[in-house]
């Protein structure tokens, strides 16, 4: 008999153990998945507010500059930028509550942002568009746990940074006149040098009809007659082109440059910038230029004098290319529409 009731008293001991093995194995359950419950939690409160992030940096880079005068010269809008970022932080929610703008917390700064270093420098409010091409935006908001505020973690901070960045003339660009300069010249020259599109065996400069061939004066001048027919282009892009001295063309174009021109006798204008390639009646798409059209000489005179488009780049006040993404090389124009850098 003894031996049965050490068997029961087994058999109960061992039913104790199984219990608080079985209820400590479920609370190490339960713990698990309240965890994984509260980082998924967490995980969904820092991706909205990184895309909050994004959103108002790209935002905010897009307003860095405005055209105010409609004559596609760039005039820097800080505060514009800056509450253009604000009201995009504020459209946003974060797990269902909407985000109101911290002043004390949250930051938006413009500056520049550097490639060399991946990194962002603040210059703040400034005049000179060469000042601005970055917006950095940076929010953190605590999100409530709902297992972890049992041992004392009731919220966990979160944080997003981002910057957005307005660079030069890309993808989407526009130009306002069927005419090409060749890169190879504009990384020659300075930024006042005139320079001369003409035919004569050493032009820096081609009429040129986009995407449509043949390359004549049909359909050069449709793009003189109807800029607004000129297809967006994008950078690598192959472009036909003609060097010619087609006295038609230039005869109509200096109609425009009269009436187009300001007081002071200037036209600025987009054009594409492309690098020539062999032989001369193609090129590829590597930007845009900020084009100041100072005389247009039609036919008639001289051989020497006749038929010639004068001006210069400019690089040091911006042109902005309308609809244009940042990444093209720089030449005095810049993009509309930003791209994140981080």
């Amino acid at each position: 008999m003894r031996w049965r009731f050490r068997l029961g008293r087994f058999w109960r001991d061992d039913r104790a153990a199984v219990a608080v093995v079985a209820a400590l194995a479920l609370m190490a359950m339960v713990a698990l998945v309240g965890a994984a419950v509260d980082l998924g939690v967490v995980y969904a409160g820092k991706a909205e507010l990184q895309n909050a992030a994004d959103a108002a940096a790209t935002a905010g880079a897009a307003e860095l500059l405005s055209d105010p005068d409609g004559d596609g010269v760039a005039q820097t809008d800080y505060d514009g930028a800056r509450q253009s970022a604000i009201d995009f932080v504020e459209s946003n929610q974060l797990l269902t509550t909407p985000l109101v703008w911290n002043e004390e917390g949250d930051l938006v700064e413009a500056g520049q942002w550097s490639f060399d270093s991946n990194d962002f420098a603040q210059t703040g409010p400034s005049a000179d568009p060469a000042d601005l091409d970055a917006v950095r935006v940076a929010i953190s908001r605590p999100v409530q746990t709902f297992f972890a505020r049992a041992v004392g973690l009731g919220q966990v901070m979160v944080g997003a940074v981002s910057v957005g960045y307005l660079g030069c003339a890309g993808d989407g660009g526009q130009a306002d006149l069927p005419l090409a300069i060749n890169a190879a010249v504009l990384d020659g020259l300075g930024p006042d040098s005139d320079i001369v599109l003409n035919s004569e065996n050493a032009e820096n400069g081609q009429w040129t009809s986009f995407d449509v061939w043949p390359t004549n004066t049909n359909s050069i001048g449709n793009f003189l007659d109807n800029p607004e027919q000129i297809p967006r282009l994008n950078i690598g892009d192959s472009i036909y082109m003609n060097n010619g001295e087609i006295a038609n063309l230039f005869g109509r174009l200096e109609t425009l440059f009269n009436q187009s021109k300001d007081a002071a006798g200037q036209w600025p204008v987009l054009l594409p910038v492309v690098q020539w390639t062999s032989p001369q009646n193609q090129g590829v798409l590597v930007g845009f230029v900020h084009f100041v059209i100072t005389e247009v000489r039609g036919p008639g005179g001289p051989a020497s004098e006749s038929k010639r488009i004068i001006g210069y780049w400019e690089n040091d006040a911006a042109m902005v290319a309308p609809g244009a993404r940042s990444g093209g090389a720089c030449y005095g124009a810049r993009a509309s529409r930003a791209a994140l850098v981080e």
